[in-house]
């Protein structure tokens, strides 16, 4: 089964056609070389979440980034990126849910879910559960942090597919609301939730990954 990451699926959503070869080709023969860049930040932006928006450890990746030598232009932009992107998470607000009530964090074994024959990789950053009304209800968060933006259909797919995802997972007493299901975008200075109906947006998302899947048989 071919697998796709999820941020890559959104990438491959806007691409043009050639754009799109080339990302399935990339998925098909990964580099295991490729450069992850700013993991610093998206670090210190999960721990934050992880404690209900604490700001303490964006402060200190920000010390900690300045305090840094970089030995080359990579590491230079990684690092001047880096900062720019924790000031903006800094002014962005996350979801009140996610600021004012407490919740537990879960790692299923599970991270991925199949879409028209394409394994998605989800990797969700954050999965929490909360306590409401006597029920369990499952939310979550992907950071996007990249200089370039995902615009709000991609954004709203990213929060489509969690929830969807979510629904997998979760277990047989769990309530799983579309609304605390969030795509993060820092450099886009969005926070985009999973509609309350998700069938048109499913359908365009099976309709990508029918696409995905058809090129990856041609390569």
């Amino acid at each position: 089964m071919f697998s796709i990451s999820l941020n890559q699926y959104a990438m491959f959503s806007i691409a043009t056609e050639k754009g799109k070869i080339g990302i399935v080709r990339q998925q098909l023969k990964p580099n295991p070389f490729k450069i992850q860049w700013y993991q610093l930040a998206r670090g210190s932006m999960k721990r934050s979440i992880q404690r209900n928006g604490d700001l303490k450890p964006i402060v200190e990746a920000i010390k900690k980034l300045q305090n840094r030598k970089p030995a080359n232009n990579r590491q230079l932009a990684d690092k001047n990126v880096s900062i720019e992107a924790l000031y903006r998470y800094i002014r962005m607000k996350l979801p009140e849910v996610f600021r004012t009530t407490s919740y537990v964090i879960v790692k299923p074994e599970i991270k991925t879910t199949t879409v028209a024959g394409v394994n998605v990789i989800v990797a969700a950053d954050v999965i929490v559960r909360f306590e409401a009304e006597g029920k369990s209800r499952l939310g979550a968060i992907k950071i996007h942090c990249a200089k370039r933006a995902f615009n709000y259909q991609q954004s709203l797919d990213i929060a489509t597919i969690l929830y969807k995802y979510l629904r997998e997972i979760k277990a047989k007493d769990e309530i799983v609301d579309p609304n605390l299901c969030f795509s993060l975008d820092i450099f886009g200075d969005r926070i985009v939730s999973a509609p309350v109906h998700i069938q048109e947006a499913l359908k365009r998302i099976e309709k990508n990954c029918n696409e995905i899947q058809e090129i990856a048989e041609n390569l």
